[in-house]
């Protein structure tokens, strides 16, 4: 569930320019409220760069329920088997009328 978020524009982003998106989780808080579900709070930091440097910074905060059973103890944490492997990926768009006028997710 979306709590909030703020974004802060540094340069202006230009046709043509190649970008690169960086996301990565600035904090993850725990909050265990009485008589009610416990919830986790993320928030997220997205840095959008060109070759001038960084153009946009965006925060996102969100919330997501645990469904906690008062009556049972929490299970342990473990930690995992391996480490995980860094993904990246890359996605290119020419933006002509078409792209420009038509509605996305279709």
């Amino acid at each position: 569930m979306w709590a909030g978020g703020e974004l802060e524009f540094f340069e202006p982003l230009r046709v043509g320019d190649e970008m690169t998106r960086t996301s990565r989780i600035v904090d993850v808080t725990m909050k265990d409220r009485q008589h009610r579900l416990s919830c986790v709070f993320v928030s997220v930091e997205h840095l959008i760069t060109t070759p001038r440097g960084t153009a946009l910074r965006e925060r996102q905060d969100i919330v997501l329920p645990r469904d906690v059973d008062r009556g049972r103890p929490a299970p342990a944490w473990q930690a995992p088997r391996r480490r995980p492997v860094a993904k990246t990926s890359r996605k290119s768009h020419i933006a002509d009328p078409v792209l420009l006028f038509s509605v996305f997710g279709r």
